[in-house]
């Protein structure tokens, strides 16, 4: 699949993904969408993989059991892309 043909606004990213890490995932992905927000989400401990994953662009993490944490974040990038929501 070919991430940055679609252009989309949010992309929610595991950090365990099969045969790559989200963390790479975001690495790879995110120089070709730069206007693209990012949020990751994990089962694990949240700040064993934070400072990784906004260094590698993305916006926040979230535990996947944080709904509304989750919601927060991408009203947070809607609001940035659209001015409000």
């Amino acid at each position: 699949m070919d991430i940055p043909s679609f252009a989309p606004d949010i992309l929610l990213v595991d950090v365990s993904l099969p045969g790559m890490d989200g963390i790479e995932l975001i690495r790879k992905i995110k120089p070709q969408c730069q206007n693209t927000g990012i949020i990751v989400l994990t089962g694990y401990e949240i700040d064993q993989y934070k400072k990784a994953a906004l260094s590698a662009g993305a916006h926040d993490i979230v535990s996947k059991s944080d709904s509304e944490g989750l919601l927060r974040s991408i009203r947070e990038l809607l609001a940035g892309k659209n001015g409000s929501i």
